[in-house]
């Protein structure tokens, strides 16, 4: 009887080393390819293994299980969409899903775009998991609960990081508080006697200085401009704000029949901002609408290079418009 016990232990025992041995072999085999995986919400750890296995990830799925379950984490590995890279350990691709350090994709916001150019960019990024109706920007508007009836430079332009299945609408609702966070942050250190009740008066004129020049080192002086025709009860005549007003009609070249024509944006008929912002304006051009430069000029025309050539009298602008021309 004592021969037989002591053959079964050996027999236990060596079976142990045999799996201990096959354990730690498994383990220590690198991935042999890099390898995207998504871990859907609520998947089994038998069936990550199984997966992951199966698409060349890992060499063996118990080998996952027992080391998962050994270190007690089992119950700890968290969804997402995974990259693991070539020549990744077992216990490093564990250690990622338990970390959660799920691939960032990323999504930037156009300094002088659009609400319609952002919208386009959204709806395709295969990244961003789609919950609201895109049917109408008021729709959007709605749907967030921003209290206003256009979308058009609430969202501020960076580039934005997030994981797959992030929504649309986390993404708006992001970059609309940090639009909110800067411009109240300015607002509060803004110049004195400026001719804007509230930082949303104040967001348009930065949008019309972002959409006017292609020059940073302009801003403030265009901000001084709009300033001053704006207490003058001037009208502001700007291009950009006819050009948003025209949309779909605009046809490259702005024509006598475009600044004839009567839309709400249309700042050679009515005096005063438009209605909305006309693009997502940059912290600079933000900036430069609550702190415009001082001075006496009244107007600028382009130089054809993206600066502008400013001047104080109508006289004197009808001479550089005059310039302009000669050099096209």
């Amino acid at each position: 009887m004592a021969k037989y016990c002591i053959l079964l232990i050996f027999l236990l025992t060596s079976a142990l080393l045999i799996a201990c041995g096959a354990f730690f072999y498994y383990q220590s085999i690198p991935s042999m390819t890099e390898k995207t995986y998504i871990v859907e919400r609520g998947e089994s750890l038998q069936h990550i293994a199984k997966d992951l296995h199966e698409q060349g990830v890992i060499q063996h799925p118990m080998a996952l299980i027992v080391l998962a379950r050994i270190t007690g984490k089992a119950n700890h590995i968290q969804s997402g969409e995974y990259l693991f890279e070539k020549n990744s350990t077992l216990e490093e691709i564990l250690e990622k899903m338990v970390k959660g350090d799920v691939i960032m994709h990323h999504l930037r916001i156009g300094e002088g775009w659009t609400f319609a150019e952002l919208a386009a960019q959204i709806t395709l990024h295969p990244a961003l998991e789609k919950t609201l109706d895109w049917s109408s920007p008021e729709t959007i508007i709605h749907q967030l609960k921003l209290g206003l009836h256009k979308p058009e430079g609430l969202f501020y332009p960076d580039t934005y990081y997030f994981p797959r299945g992030y929504t649309d609408a986390a993404f708006l609702t992001r970059a609309y508080h940090d639009m909110q966070k800067l411009v109240s942050a300015v607002w509060e250190d803004r110049a004195p006697d400026l001719p804007y009740k509230m930082t949303y008066e104040a967001l348009i004129a930065a949008s019309i200085i972002e959409k006017e020049t292609a020059v940073p080192t302009e801003y403030q002086e265009i901000a001084g401009v709009i300033v001053r025709r704006l207490q003058k009860h001037m009208l502001l005549q700007v291009d950009p704000t006819v050009v948003y007003g025209l949309g779909a009609d605009y046809s490259q070249a702005l024509t006598h029949a475009d600044l004839a024509q009567d839309t709400p944006y249309n700042t050679y008929l009515h005096h005063g901002l438009p209605p909305t912002p006309i693009a997502f304006p940059s912290q600079a051009a933000i900036y430069a609408a609550m702190h415009p430069a001082n001075g006496t000029t009244l107007y600028f025309v382009a130089n054809g290079d993206g600066s502008h050539t400013f001047t104080s009298t109508l006289e004197a602008h009808n001479k550089a418009v005059a310039a302009y021309r000669n050099r096209e």
